[in-house]
C-alpha cells in the first residue's frame, strides 16, 4: 500500500474537517457571510504568490474567468455561506455529517449531467442509502415540525448539492486548466461575489476581534481552504463524482465532531455519535 496515499487524505481530513470547528469559534463574533469572505480572501494572495513562483500561465480569456466566477459561486460562495449560516442553528458535528452527503449528491448529479458517468443501479442504490441515512440523522420531526434547526440542516444539504454541481462544472468547463490556476481563479471569483454581498447584508467587516476568533478565521482560510485547494487527495483518473478536493467524508466527519467534543466540551447527541462511531 502506498503510504503517501494513506497519509495525504488523513492529513487533509484534519484540516478540512476542522473547518466546522473553526467556524463555530468564529461565529461567536462574526456573521456567516463575513466568515465566508474571510475564508476565501486571505487565501487569494498566498495562492497567487505560489502560482507566480511556479511561473504558471494564467489565461485572461473572458470565457475562462466567467467559468471561474460560476465555479467560485458553486464551490465556495454558496456552500460556505450555507454551512456557516447552518452552524448558527446546529453544532459543528452534525454540520460535518450532513456535509458528508456531497459524494451522494455528486454521484447523482454527475450521472444525470455527464454522459461518461451514467447513473447506474449501484449509484442509485448508494444514493438511496444515503438519503435514508440523512433522514435518520434529521429525525422524524423534520416532517412534522419545521423549525429553524431543520432549515439549517437543509442548508447544509444544499451546500453539499452545490459542491456536486461544482464538480460537474469543473470537469466540463475547466478540465484543461492547471489545477493551481483553477483554485486561484475560483477563489478570486468567489471573493468578487462575496465583497458586495457582505457590504450590503453585514456591512464593513469588523477587525477588532478577539485573538481566538482571528486564529479561527486564519485557520479556516489557510488550512481548511488554501491547503485543501492546492494538495490533491484523489487520483485524476477517478470519476467526477468521486474526484473532490476533499478527503474521505468519514474522516472529515470524525474530525469535525471530535474537535468540537474535545475542545468545547460539548456533548455529541446519540444520532451523531452513532454515525461518527
Amino acid at each position: 500500500m502506498d503510504l503517501k496515499a494513506v497519509i495525504m487524505p488523513l492529513s487533509l481530513a484534519a484540516v478540512w474537517g476542522g473547518s466546522f470547528f473553526f467556524a463555530e469559534i468564529a461565529l461567536r463574533e462574526v456573521p456567516p457571510l463575513t466568515i465566508t469572505l474571510h475564508r476565501i480572501i486571505w487565501a487569494v494572495p498566498i495562492l497567487a504568490f505560489i502560482v507566480r513562483l511556479k511561473r504558471i500561465v494564467v489565461l485572461r480569456s473572458i470565457n475562462i474567468w466567467g467559468a471561474y466566477l460560476v465555479m467560485g459561486a458553486l464551490n465556495n460562495a454558496i456552500p460556505f455561506s450555507l454551512i456557516f449560516w447552518g452552524q448558527t442553528q446546529i453544532d459543528s458535528g452534525l454540520a460535518s455529517i450532513l456535509n458528508g452527503t456531497t459524494a451522494m449528491f455528486g454521484a447523482v448529479v454527475a450521472g444525470l449531467l455527464l454522459a461518461d458517468e451514467p447513473l447506474t443501479a449501484k449509484k442509485i442504490a448508494g444514493a438511496a442509502l444515503g438519503i435514508v441515512g440523512v433522514a435518520f440523522i434529521l429525525g422524524p420531526e423534520v416532517l412534522t415540525n419545521f423549525n429553524p434547526s431543520n432549515l439549517a440542516q437543509l442548508a447544509i444539504l444544499g451546500a453539499a448539492l452545490s459542491y456536486a454541481f461544482a464538480s460537474v462544472w469543473g470537469k466540463t468547463k475547466l478540465a484543461g486548466q492547471p489545477p493551481l490556476v483553477n483554485a486561484l481563479g475560483m477563489l478570486i471569483g468567489s471573493t468578487l461575489l462575496m465583497i458586495p454581498i457582505v457590504l450590503v447584508f453585514d456591512g464593513p467587516p469588523e477587525l477588532a476581534l478577539s485573538t481566538s476568533v482571528w486564529a479561527a478565521l486564519l485557520s479556516v482560510a489557510v488550512l481548511s481552504t488554501l491547503i485543501c485547494r492546492i494538495v490533491p487527495s484523489r487520483s485524476p483518473h477517478e470519476p467526477t463524482s468521486q474526484r473532490r478536493v476533499y478527503p474521505p467524508k468519514s474522516y472529515r466527519i470524525r474530525v469535525g465532531s471530535r474537535l468540537r467534543f474535545n475542545f468545547s466540551g460539548a456533548a455529541i447527541d446519540w444520532q451523531t455519535n452513532l454515525v461518527v462511531g
